[in-house]
Protein backbone atom coordinates (compact mmCIF):
# COMPACT_ATOMS: atom_id res chain seq x y z
CA UNK A 1 0.00 0.00 0.00
CA UNK A 2 1.16 3.07 -0.93
CA UNK A 3 0.54 6.19 0.82
CA UNK A 4 0.89 9.82 -0.38
CA UNK A 5 -1.04 12.44 1.61
CA UNK A 6 0.53 14.98 -0.72
CA UNK A 7 -1.03 13.86 -3.68
CA UNK A 8 -4.65 15.94 -5.05
CA UNK A 9 -4.98 14.62 -8.09
CA UNK A 10 -3.46 11.73 -10.15
CA UNK A 11 -3.49 10.98 -14.35
CA UNK A 12 -4.42 7.43 -15.10
CA UNK A 13 -3.37 4.89 -17.78
CA UNK A 14 -0.85 2.76 -19.66
CA UNK A 15 1.44 5.97 -20.42
CA UNK A 16 3.41 3.31 -22.59
CA UNK A 17 5.17 6.33 -23.79
CA UNK A 18 5.66 9.93 -22.51
CA UNK A 19 4.46 11.45 -25.80
CA UNK A 20 2.61 14.79 -26.23
CA UNK A 21 -0.60 14.49 -25.37
CA UNK A 22 0.51 12.17 -22.10
CA UNK A 23 2.47 15.32 -20.98
CA UNK A 24 -0.34 17.77 -21.27
CA UNK A 25 -2.71 15.65 -19.15
CA UNK A 26 0.29 15.11 -16.84
CA UNK A 27 0.67 18.73 -16.46
CA UNK A 28 -2.97 18.66 -14.57
CA UNK A 29 -1.98 16.46 -11.66
CA UNK A 30 0.32 15.92 -9.13
CA UNK A 31 1.46 12.25 -9.52
CA UNK A 32 0.94 9.28 -12.41
CA UNK A 33 -0.45 6.12 -11.99
CA UNK A 34 0.72 3.56 -14.24
CA UNK A 35 -1.34 0.64 -14.96
CA UNK A 36 1.40 -1.99 -16.05
CA UNK A 37 0.68 -4.84 -18.01
CA UNK A 38 3.31 -7.41 -19.75
CA UNK A 39 2.18 -6.21 -23.52
CA UNK A 40 5.54 -4.77 -25.51
CA UNK A 41 5.73 -0.61 -24.27
CA UNK A 42 7.68 1.73 -25.99
CA UNK A 43 8.77 2.64 -22.30
CA UNK A 44 8.73 0.03 -19.64
CA UNK A 45 8.56 0.09 -16.21
CA UNK A 46 10.13 2.25 -14.17
CA UNK A 47 11.96 4.08 -17.19
CA UNK A 48 8.86 6.12 -17.58
CA UNK A 49 10.33 8.09 -14.95
CA UNK A 50 12.83 9.57 -17.19
CA UNK A 51 9.97 11.52 -18.90
CA UNK A 52 8.31 12.51 -16.14
CA UNK A 53 8.73 15.32 -13.14
CA UNK A 54 5.74 14.02 -11.62
CA UNK A 55 5.66 10.81 -8.86
CA UNK A 56 5.12 7.45 -10.71
CA UNK A 57 3.12 4.86 -8.84
CA UNK A 58 3.20 1.71 -10.93
CA UNK A 59 -0.25 -0.40 -10.27
CA UNK A 60 0.02 -4.13 -11.65
CA UNK A 61 -2.85 -4.98 -13.81
CA UNK A 62 -2.84 -8.92 -13.03
CA UNK A 63 -3.31 -7.65 -9.03
CA UNK A 64 -6.18 -5.03 -9.97
CA UNK A 65 -8.18 -5.96 -12.84
CA UNK A 66 -10.70 -8.18 -11.02
CA UNK A 67 -11.22 -4.88 -8.97
CA UNK A 68 -15.03 -3.29 -9.73
CA UNK A 69 -14.12 0.43 -10.50
CA UNK A 70 -15.94 1.60 -7.14
CA UNK A 71 -13.25 -0.97 -5.43
CA UNK A 72 -10.40 0.53 -7.35
CA UNK A 73 -11.30 4.10 -6.44
CA UNK A 74 -11.53 3.44 -3.17
CA UNK A 75 -8.54 1.15 -3.48
CA UNK A 76 -6.89 4.74 -4.91
CA UNK A 77 -8.68 6.78 -1.56
CA UNK A 78 -6.59 4.45 0.61
CA UNK A 79 -3.28 5.18 -1.47
CA UNK A 80 -3.81 8.97 -1.56
CA UNK A 81 -6.08 10.12 1.03
CA UNK A 82 -6.53 13.54 -0.32
CA UNK A 83 -7.14 12.67 -3.57
CA UNK A 84 -9.74 14.78 -5.18
CA UNK A 85 -9.59 14.73 -9.11
CA UNK A 86 -8.22 11.32 -11.71
CA UNK A 87 -7.31 12.63 -14.99
CA UNK A 88 -7.01 9.94 -17.97
CA UNK A 89 -7.11 10.08 -22.08
CA UNK A 90 -8.34 7.81 -24.86
CA UNK A 91 -6.70 8.34 -28.15
CA UNK A 92 -9.01 7.05 -31.38
CA UNK A 93 -7.90 7.66 -35.16
CA UNK A 94 -11.81 8.37 -35.65
CA UNK A 95 -12.45 10.65 -32.97
CA UNK A 96 -9.01 12.09 -31.78
CA UNK A 97 -7.65 12.79 -27.88
CA UNK A 98 -10.49 12.02 -25.37
CA UNK A 99 -10.57 13.18 -21.90
CA UNK A 100 -11.95 12.23 -18.80
CA UNK A 101 -12.10 13.32 -15.04
CA UNK A 102 -13.49 11.58 -11.39
CA UNK A 103 -13.83 13.85 -9.06
CA UNK A 104 -13.50 11.94 -5.76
Amino acid sequence: MIVDNGVNSIAIGSFDGIHIAHQKLIREVDAVVVIEHSRGKLTPGFKRSWYCKKPIYIFMLNLIRDMSSKEFVDSLKKDFPNLKKILWGTISLSVGIKWGMLIV
